[in-house]
């Protein structure tokens, strides 16, 4: 899903996960830590992916939050005894907290370009109809890099519409919008039985002419 580009439904998916699994105890150092069936490996994996997924929407404090738990459980796991004396295991656990390490320095840049956004007066879409030239132009790059982290948020992506229509940069505005319509092509025929309630187009008819690689390349 994550690939796909159904952050939402992944980020659903990944709750779905950790509260299915069940919980065992792991004794350690005369107290016991609870950790989910399969050991840290697999709940630290999956908060690590909820990072990515909210962290695409631009839902940041949401991402914050995960990927710091991805973090808290490996070093957890990394005090236990049973996982700390195996080095594959420290290998993994390790990689886990780069990743979202990884993650949350992403999340920081993401501030900073809205920040940059908002510094210079583009607080909504019907801003830019407002703004000079230059200055929507300065908007642009900075929400271009932010839609490289969070290419889901749909506040930055009708920042963008206005401010290319401000511009008047219409074929980049017809290529965007395009590009966004195809990229959810890539939907049809996933979202069944089980994941039909994940589907976050559920009323939108099946394409017809559209494909999902049409602008790739």
């Amino acid at each position: 899903l994550l690939m796909l580009g159904a952050y939402t439904a992944a980020g659903c998916d990944c709750i779905n996960a950790l509260e299915s699994i069940p919980t065992v105890e792991t004794k350690a150092e005369e107290k016991n830590e609870r950790f989910t069936e399969g050991g840290p490996f697999l709940s630290s994996k999956i908060y690590t992916r909820m990072g990515k997924a909210h962290a695409k929407l631009g839902h940041i404090d949401a991402s914050m939050k995960a990927y710091n738990s991805a973090i808290d459980v490996a070093e957890q796991a990394m005090s236990i005894q049973e996982y700390s004396n195996d080095a594959e295991n420290l290998t993994y656990l390790r990689q886990i907290q780069i990743d979202a390490d990884t993650g949350r320095r992403d999340i920081l840049r993401y501030k900073e370009e809205m920040e940059a956004i908002q510094k210079i007066g583009l607080h909504n879409p019907n801003d830019a109809k407002k703004k000079t030239k230059r200055i929507n132009q300065t908007g642009l790059f900075h929400i271009n890099e932010a839609l490289n982290i969070s290419p889901g948020d749909t506040f930055l992506q009708g920042m963008k519409i206005s401010i290319l229509s401000a511009l008047q940069r219409w074929r980049e505005l017809y290529l965007y919008c395009e590009t966004i319509a195809a990229s959810t092509v890539k939907f049809d025929g996933v979202f069944t039985k089980d994941l039909a309630k994940l589907n976050p187009l559920s009323n939108v008819s099946l394409a017809t002419h559209l494909k999902p690689d049409t602008f790739d390349g």
